[in-house]
């Protein structure tokens, strides 16, 4: 875990698993297994006018239209501290990161539609797919100095040698930024195309596609076993809650 935030009055708090907690490996390896086999139930499209950023804009927030579409289907426009206004859905967002620079937005709608098999109801939500650039891939570079050029006190063939030395910094900085260079791009192009492919539509999942992405706190974390051997986790307190506190036996 690099980084765990909870939410208080709209705002990021960071906070710490406690020394008894540790994360749920078991549903996190179901959640990346949800995410790669994630299935489509079907597509409707989108009101004109939102574009593949969901940058909001005058024209759609003027759309009478288009905005009583979002808001029907559980995405709404909300503007903070006089910004922009911005995107958000009524049942939450999960952002998945790509070694390549490429992050994918899953925004959560309300339900879609209901459908009835063997006498059982099964759901289906609206989600709103968009892609955008991790910046976080793509570091400033650390380039290696180059010796210097105004050197006094030394024979010629070691000023031959600090200018091979410069030539070779020089072509490794120089390869460092070509790759840099290519790998943001072709980043940028992936998500302008997918963002291409995701503008038009909203995507509708199986309820319990949604359940298996969109986990809460005390689905990520557990007691840890330290804390279960050692007698102080949330079951020690359970045992003593039924058990109830007994004297102990005079000598």
């Amino acid at each position: 875990l690099e980084q765990l935030e909870e939410f208080q009055q709209s705002k990021p708090v960071p906070v710490k698993l406690l020394p008894t907690e540790e994360l749920d490996a078991t549903n996190l390896d179901q959640l990346k297994t949800a995410l790669a086999n994630l299935q489509i139930v079907d597509v409707l499209r989108k009101p004109r006018g939102l574009g593949a950023d969901l940058k909001a804009g005058a024209e759609i927030l003027n759309n009478t239209e288009s905005v009583t579409s979002l808001n029907s289907r559980g995405f709404f426009f909300l503007r903070f501290n006089e910004g922009e206004p911005e995107l958000r859905a009524a049942n939450g967002e999960v952002s998945i990161g790509l070694y390549d620079g490429v992050e994918y937005l899953l925004r959560f709608g309300e339900i879609a539609s209901v459908e009835s098999e063997e006498n059982e109801a099964t759901l289906n939500r609206y989600l709103f797919v968009t892609a955008r650039l991790d910046e976080s891939k793509f570091p400033p570079l650390e380039l290696e100095e180059e010796p210097p050029t105004d050197a006094e006190g030394i024979s010629e063939d070691e000023r031959s040698e600090l200018e091979l030395e410069r030539e070779r910094i020089r072509r490794e900085n120089q390869r460092k930024r070509d790759e840099r260079a290519e790998a943001l791009n072709l980043a940028k192009q992936r998500v302008e195309s997918l963002n291409n492919r995701f503008a038009d539509w909203y995507y509708i999942i199986a309820e319990d596609e949604y359940k298996k992405i969109h986990l809460g706190r005390d689905d990520l974390i557990r007691e840890s076993a330290a804390a279960r051997d050692e007698g102080f986790g949330i079951d020690a307190f359970r045992k003593l809650q039924q058990d109830g506190l007994q004297k102990a036996p005079q000598g």
